[in-house]
């Protein structure tokens, strides 16, 4: 069996066609492609440091679109027989596995002449670019048959994967910056267009030198679920002095967060800083959201209490130190012995004595501003009776008991008291 004719190779290429139309070969990516790196299997390994990097031309890409590259060219069709019938086609003969590397390269040219699918195409392109990479160390030749991949099917990810790693290595801002704009356009999912903007913003601070601020807004809105892109856009908005911005990422990082501990602490830090901002409803509400949750309680109750004591806010003040009582009799207790603060696997108090006069005080401080504050005996009354279960013998506290049992009109419950 004779071979066929090998095609041009990339040396004589023809000059370069037009470029792609905005929404050229955009189709649906895998759902779980990673755009930062390529896949460990997909014979794309580095090429030694000094292997004709030096030579890789810079790729002319117009903004967001990856460069057309003329196609392969396509053998013509045998002439028909005498008889007018058409000639049989001898199929491509595919170098084996044991075949020299040049054979390989001419056989793997010989089957992109004969395919017709795109996605065959894109995949026979990519082979081609990883064998001329690794084996013949040419990473001039595999950069143009990883732009032919990519551009027969922009869903095909490795070849953009490897295209990123060669010029990442050079640190080639140019071409870095249309191939990740490239992937953000050809992404598929969400997950995937915030991942390249993440990308992007990363390069554009550390190579570029610029801002990567408006790349990690973009990679937010596109995915609001992203904890990276909450993370790197709050990091870069502190940088930028973005107080605002800053504070908008927290509350998406809070929102998507599975930990309820991490929820707890970032809801009590927006809580703070919007206390800061002047925004005292905002605060409580962000604090209140904090507490209703499972994780960190103790802490963003003690700043509840402070913010709406400092505030004049009565009534969520008595709301957080009936919850700090709460947490600290369940301690005094003994429930939950081995817990820790919610934050860290420190104990919140040294031991169940002290818990429990952290529940006596709380519960007293209520008891007083229900009093003093809000006219509220009868649940002054309340707070003062949890506050004996822990001290029946003080006095202090069963006469306040008796003084607000009858203030709000229940004269057997001060009566029972003043016999104790």
């Amino acid at each position: 069996m004779t071979e066929p004719p090998e095609p041009p190779t990339p040396a004589s290429t023809p000059p370069e066609g037009p470029t792609a139309p905005e929404d050229a070969h955009v189709s649906e990516a895998p759902e779980g492609a990673h755009v930062s790196e390529a896949p460990e299997d997909a014979h794309v390994s580095e090429a030694p440091e000094d292997a004709h990097l030096s030579e890789t031309p810079e790729i002319d890409m117009s903004t967001a679109e990856v460069e057309i590259l003329p196609p392969t060219p396509r053998a013509p069709p045998p002439p028909p027989t005498p008889s007018g019938d058409p000639a049989p086609v001898t199929p491509p003969t595919t170098a084996g596995a044991d075949a020299s590397p040049d054979d390989r390269v001419a056989g793997l040219r010989a089957e992109i002449t004969a395919a017709e699918e795109p996605s065959a195409q894109a995949a026979l392109h990519f082979e081609l670019g990883a064998l001329l990479e690794d084996e013949h160390g040419d990473a001039a030749g595999a950069v143009k048959e990883y732009l032919r991949a990519f551009n027969a099917e922009a869903s095909f990810r490795p070849p953009l994967l490897a295209l990123l790693r060669i010029f990442e290595r050079r640190r080639s801002a140019k071409n870095l910056g249309r191939l990740y704009d490239a992937e953000r356009k050809a992404a598929a999912t969400p997950r995937q267009h915030a991942e390249a903007a993440i990308d992007r913003g990363v390069m554009a601070e550390d190579i570029e030198g610029a801002e990567g601020l408006s790349h990690f807004a973009d990679a937010l809105e596109a995915d609001p679920s992203s904890a990276l892109a909450a993370l790197m856009l709050e990091r870069s908005a502190r940088a930028e002095g973005h107080t605002d911005l800053a504070l908008e990422a927290v509350s998406k990082r809070a929102e998507s967060s599975s930990s309820a501990v991490l929820r707890g602490l970032l809801l009590t830090e927006i809580g703070r800083a919007r206390e800061e901002e002047g925004d005292v409803d905002g605060a409580i509400d962000a604090l209140q959201g904090a507490v209703t949750g499972e994780g960190a309680q103790y802490r963003a109750l003690r700043a509840l209490e402070t913010i709406a004591r400092r505030h004049g806010r009565h009534e969520a003040r008595v709301a957080a130190l009936e919850g700090e009582a709460e947490l600290a009799g369940a301690a005094a207790r003994g429930e939950g012995e081995d817990a820790g603060s919610g934050a860290f696997s420190v104990k919140r108090f040294a031991d169940q004595r002290r818990a429990a006069r952290a529940a006596i005080s709380a519960e007293y401080e209520a008891a007083r501003v229900l009093l003093e504050r809000l006219d509220d005996p009868a649940r002054a009354e309340a707070a003062l009776g949890r506050a004996l279960a822990f001290s029946p013998e003080d006095s202090l506290l069963g006469s306040l008991r008796q003084a607000a049992a009858q203030g709000a009109g229940d004269l057997d419950a001060a009566r029972a008291q003043a016999e104790r």
